[in-house]
């Protein structure tokens, strides 16, 4: 992983998978946190393509990078501490405390 300040061939650039003998991913620092973390997936499935002869589009590639922000956001794989438990569960949590209290 390489972090630049800029592309000299194309100042619009924001990264690039470098597949010669010196394999590497470039990110641009000169852009937003949040699009640079975009950027860095982006080139990893770039990497993935060409390291095991994939060879994915940039249409595929932009697919790809949107279906894994969206499968990895918060809210859907990752919840945040007791989101995901049932009513069920709750129900059965709240017995074991009312249990705990009446034994001490």
């Amino acid at each position: 992983m390489l972090w630049i300040n800029d592309f000299h061939k194309d100042e619009d650039q924001l990264g690039e998978s470098r597949f010669g003998a010196l394999k590497q991913i470039v990110i641009n620092l000169n852009q937003p946190i949040k699009e640079a973390v975009h950027t860095y997936w982006h080139e990893v499935i770039h990497a993935i393509s060409a390291e095991y002869d994939i060879n994915l589009t940039e249409k595929q590639v932009r697919k790809f990078e949107k279906s894994l922000k969206d499968v990895i956001s918060r809210g859907n794989i990752f919840k945040q501490e007791g989101t995901n438990e049932t009513k069920q569960t709750k129900r059965r949590n709240v017995k074991k405390t009312k249990r705990t209290k009446y034994c001490v």
